[in-house]
């Protein structure tokens, strides 16, 4: 049978039950090309003492499944999910299973490099993948810290969302990577990125005075087209502008950025160490065009440290704000920060563009809509509208105006990131809930003077328009 689906209902009653605290998980990629073993120890919260809820876990196997120290009967794991019933005020929950590599580019992907056949393997969890990976409560709103290990072939480099907690133990083949625990993150933000990587390193000092070690790496058949001196000058611009712009520092301990085989999407903004598909190094020259598009998806994920990973959405009907926010930041730093002056030419003639023709097609909607993490068709229009929905903001209003004016959005939305540091991150903090899918107010909960940039809606359904208004406006 296929697993049960991941469904909005039944993750808010989760939600309002249980506060995740932590997760332990340990990783064995030692064993043979098809599976691994994955142990996942997760502490967590009940509000409701006696009540019963579900882990999520898609595996080969189950070996053994205990909570709170007693026995739970293999048979409560099934169609993906673990039965949990009986719950304490504070609950341990210990599974070890075997979990299957993928080739498609999501879970835990293995692949094999055809030209010198070294392995190379990394997560990609966004939206609910997670549970093909490990144990775990999948959803974005119980965001909890990781503290991450990952045994391994002793002449392999292992990266994830923290720095290594020392170097790793090696005993005869295999050598144990152990990080330091994460901040609190949803679980699709965990990464482990594993194989016999091609690494650069260096560091980074931004005005405010943050120093923040940078790393790049890549399969070693790439390593020449590593092209460290152009990523890591782009990394070095953003970090400084984001720093200054959100007038807050970056929110996690380093920054990688793994180009990696076989991925499913261009970039994903896992914390502190973000993933690219390698096809963005470049084998042979390329225009200054190429070169601007890359700038600008480094940039893109760049922004996401801050709104998506530090303040991230409650539910996946905000995927399209937070790619619009990215989106419109990934230009605004290009054209502001970069040699790429002409980004916002670049942006019209693009985005811009895009999102206009898509708005007079037939099938136009509003931008945010009811999402299930297993309804690919929707998650996949609605990353397509967040992408274009910051194109009509350009066209109505100066992009300095709109992200930096006092009153605009992004005041609202750093407002909301100093609100959402605690466990209930989320971008609805400074949303609120509205009865239609439009932004109306930003950050109102926080500071009403604040919510002057407001995104309007046209008239009908379509990607919505942002324009400023005076402060107080209604």
């Amino acid at each position: 049978m296929p697993p049960a689906e991941i469904t909005r209902t039944e993750t808010g009653e989760r939600a309002r039950l249980l506060r995740v605290r932590e997760y332990d998980v340990t990783l064995d990629l030692t064993g043979g090309a098809d599976a691994f073993e994955s142990t996942s120890v997760i502490r967590f919260d009940c509000r409701e003492p006696g009540a019963s809820t579900y882990a999520d876990l898609i595996a080969a196997d189950v070996t053994r499944v205990t909570l709170n120290g007693a026995a739970v009967d293999r048979a409560a794991w099934a169609d993906g999910r673990i039965a949990l019933s009986g719950l304490a005020a504070r609950n341990e929950l210990r599974v070890v299973a075997a979990c299957r590599y993928s080739a498609d580019g999501t879970g835990m992907q293995r692949s094999v490099d055809p030209a010198d056949g070294r392995v190379y393997t990394y997560t990609k969890f966004e939206p609910a993948y997670a549970r093909t990976v490990f144990a775990n409560f999948e959803q974005p709103d119980l965001k909890a810290a990781f503290t991450i290990a990952v045994r391994a072939p002793a002449h392999w480099t292992v990266l994830s969302n923290q720095p290594a907690a020392g170097p790793p133990a090696v005993d005869g083949g295999a050598a144990r990577w152990s990080f330091l625990p994460t901040p609190r993150l949803p679980t699709y933000q965990f990464e482990v990125v594993a194989g016999e990587y091609a690494v650069v390193r260096d560091s980074h000092t931004t005005p405010r005075g943050q120093q923040i070690p940078l790393g790049l790496a890549c399969r070693q058949s790439l390593a020449a087209h590593q092209d460290p001196a152009d990523l890591l000058a782009v990394t070095r611009q953003g970090l400084d502008y984001y720093t200054t712009l959100f007038e807050r520092d970056y929110p996690f301990a380093k920054y990688d950025q793994a180009f990696v085989p076989d991925f499913s999407a261009g970039a994903t903004e896992s914390a502190g160490c973000v993933i690219w598909t390698d096809d963005l190094l470049f084998r042979s020259r390329v225009t200054d065009t190429m070169l601007e598009l890359r700038a600008s998806v480094l940039l893109h994920e760049m922004a996401h440290m801050w709104f998506g990973d530090l303040v991230t959405m409650r539910w996946w009907d905000d995927l399209w704000l937070n790619e619009a926010f990215a989106e419109f930041c990934a230009a605004l730093s290009s054209a502001e920060a970069t040699r790429f002056t002409g980004a916002w030419a670049t942006f019209s003639a693009g985005r811009k563009t895009w999102g206009y023709q898509q708005d007079q097609l037939p099938s136009t909607h509003p931008v945010a809509a009811d999402a299930e993490p297993g309804d690919s068709e929707l998650r996949r229009d609605q990353l397509r509208q967040g992408r274009v929905g910051a194109a009509p903001a350009h066209g109505r209003a100066r992009p300095g105006r709109v992200l930096r004016g006092d009153p605009g959005l992004l005041r609202g939305a750093c407002l909301g990131q100093r609100s959402a540091a605690g466990p209930a991150d989320r971008a609805r903090v400074q949303l609120g809930r509205e009865p239609r899918p439009v932004v109306r107010r930003v950050a109102a909960d926080v500071r009403p003077e604040h919510a002057a940039g407001r995104v309007q809606p046209r008239r009908g359904p379509g990607v919505p328009v942002l324009r400023g208004r005076p402060a107080g406006a209604r």
